[in-house]
């Protein structure tokens, strides 16, 4: 699989400068008749989606009556299932209803018939409103985030600055971009969102507390506005009744970004701050009120995951932006808070400004980016895998903070790399942007399969190969090559920084193994040759990546289909036979899932070895295998 990528990244990127520098003209046009295009093939999509039957509501408190509001057609008899029982909804001028007696909290499912035969099945959940929140903040042990009860959890996030309508695929936004904004939704249409992300399997959300440009007014120059103390108040609420925690973001960009704008700050840049916005005394003391107004109302509050200071500040080195970091988290840290601090960063060289934030400043958790990086020959889903290794250098705890693509195959399989790369890299968690550039359903069987797992005991095993990085995140890319090439091999590593202990590996490897002066032609380099014998073999057009436990329990594989690269660096997929073989000592169980049907294809048992077979297929797998009980 490895050789059919040679020479992709030179053309490419050749092809691109050459049409931007002579065809600037015909790329307007392009970019114009697309738009137009994407509205018509909106407006289409619109109108068939009124022929498909909806939930106006799939999340009901509990000790409240079970309303069911289906959007369908007038003039059809429609019948409901639900535990066994039928149920004939009626027409009441504007939809379909039903009105079902309060149900004990949890997930069911119901089906809806027409003329004997299905027409929708859909999950619903009744959840109870909990009483005041207690017991200790969110902590970090050892890597992994410690929950109240003293249990380590994989945090599985996801953004939630705006509020989607879950019956529809893609979701759309529930109502328009300002009133779809999370603290102008109302308390049922809030639930409704999040019960539909906490089926999924996501545990936590993270929001923005200044965005002016989405109606999210925030700080109002040093004192928080009452709206967002009063829509936080509600939104921790039905988060904690979800089994979900929150992180905050005082500031999605600083003053004159995103909307952000009033007069307060205006007298002190008029209105062109720049990077004064972090060194500028008058500015500090107004940022420090706004972040002690809301964190004084909230404090330890164990609902509050972390708190986030900004999203995605600057990709600079400069020293400027660690000090601002530095005195807010400080500040914080002053009021006697013992939440999380946590900053985002965009992208700048490699994983440098991981090394920054993850060693030199005084941060608990940092956010990287897992956007697709525009580059042929560079595979995102290697990359982030590269970057969760890189990321278990630093002293703070480092996971990829967003990722997503907009179009719909792209949206699945970035979100399915960003995930089971990063988790079985060894990152503690992941959190993804919003529904518009991730799919929440990709969570779910990762939700499931760790959950078997105890975290407590768990300890990774040492890896057969490691990899000697300079430690100054730069040489990320270096690394991201030996990851797919493993990947190919079916080999794990590990990053290991010069001095580490080296007992234990069969090779040990350095990241300069490419001439410098042909960088970007990353798949027409000569890997090392590597005498080892894989534990996870997978067919051609298939990469496997694995996390295993010490004494082989368990192994997690994620074998994911890649026939080719495209120009934004997202793998394409195709149809071939997929078969896995797995050589482990000792006898286990094996559960396979598959990531597209979202469904087990396999449950068995096997002694040293299991070959596992299917026939032509571009579907993603999942493979769990465990000692037996």
């Amino acid at each position: 699989g490895y050789e059919r990528f040679k020479g992709t990244g030179a053309r490419w990127m050749w092809t691109n400068w050459s049409q931007f520098a002579h065809h600037n003209a015909y790329f307007r046009l392009r970019f114009n008749l697309k738009s137009l295009m994407s509205e018509l093939r909106r407006r289409a999509e619109d109108e068939r989606e009124s022929e498909k039957p909806v939930l106006e509501h799939i999340a009901f408190e509990a000790g409240r009556p079970i309303d069911i509001r289906l959007r369908y057609p007038p003039g059809r008899e429609l019948t409901l299932e639900l535990k066994g029982a039928a149920y004939r909804l009626r027409w009441d001028g504007q939809r379909y209803a039903l009105d079902l007696p309060p149900m004990d909290p949890g997930v069911y499912t119901i089906e809806i018939l027409e003329g004997g035969e299905r027409i929708l099945k859909e999950r619903i959940i009744v959840w109870r409103r909990r009483g005041k929140a207690e017991g200790e903040p969110v902590r970090i042990v050892n890597g992994r985030f410690v929950d109240r009860d003293g249990k380590p959890f994989i945090l599985l996030g996801f953004a939630v600055n705006h509020v989607y309508h879950p019956g529809f695929d893609p979701p759309k936004l529930r109502g328009g971009w300002i009133e779809s904004a999370w603290p102008n939704a109302g308390e049922r249409e809030l639930a409704d969102w999040l019960g539909f992300l906490a089926m999924n399997g996501i545990n936590a959300i993270r929001v923005g507390l200044t965005v002016y440009w989405d109606g999210i007014p925030g700080d109002r120059g040093g004192r928080a506005d009452p709206k967002i103390i009063e829509a936080l108040d509600r939104l921790l609420q039905v988060a904690d009744s979800m089994g979900m925690k929150v992180i905050p973001v005082f500031y999605w960009g600083p003053y004159g970004t995103y909307g952000f704008q009033n007069e307060a700050y205006d007298r002190i840049f008029k209105g062109k701050p720049g990077r004064e916005w972090f060194s500028n005394p008058e500015a500090l003391k107004l940022q420090k009120g706004f972040i002690g107004e809301v964190v004084g109302r909230f404090k330890d509050d164990p609902r509050v995951l972390a708190w986030e200071l900004m999203n995605e500040i600057r990709p600079s080195m400069d020293p400027v932006y660690v000090r601002w970091v530095d005195e807010l988290a400080e500040f914080i840290r002053g009021l006697g808070v013992r939440n999380l601090v946590k900053i985002d960063f965009l992208p700048r060289n490699g994983a440098d400004m991981a090394v920054l934030y993850g060693n030199k400043s005084r941060v608990d958790l940092y956010g990287y980016r897992g956007y697709p990086i525009g580059r042929s020959s560079a595979d995102l889903g290697s990359y982030l895998s590269a970057y969760a290794r890189y990321a278990a250098l630093t002293r703070a705890v480092g996971l990829v903070g967003e990722f997503g693509a907009k179009e719909g195959e792209k949206r699945r399989i970035v979100t399915r790399d960003a995930i089971w790369l990063s988790l079985l890299a060894g990152a503690p968690g992941v959190i993804g942007w919003d529904a518009g550039m991730c799919d929440p359903r990709e969570f779910k069987i990762a939700a499931e399969v760790f959950e078997r797992i105890d975290l407590e005991a768990f300890k990774r095993a040492r890896a057969p190969v490691a990899i000697e990085v300079d430690g100054d995140g730069r040489d990320l890319y270096e690394a991201m090559r030996y990851d797919l090439f493993f990947q190919f091999k079916g080999i794990d590593y590990d990053l290991i920084l010069p001095g580490s202990d080296r007992k234990g590996y069969a090779a040990v490897l350095r990241t300069k193994w490419y001439d410098i002066s042909n960088w970007w032609r990353l798949f027409e380099l000569k890997p090392p040759r590597i005498d080892i014998e894989p534990i996870v073999e997978v067919s051609n057009g298939y990469a496997a990546s694995y996390m295993m436990g010490e004494g082989g329990d368990p192994l997690i594989i994620y074998a994911r289909n890649i026939r080719d690269i495209d120009r934004d660096g997202v793998r394409i997929r195709g149809r071939t036979p997929f078969r896995a073989r797995v050589r482990l000592e000792g006898r286990h169980v094996a559960r396979c899932y598959d990531l597209d049907e979202r469904s087990v294809v396999y449950e068995g048992k096997f002694e040293d070895e299991l070959i596992f077979e299917l026939g032509l297929t571009e579907h993603d797998f999942l493979l769990l295998i465990e000692k037996p009980n």
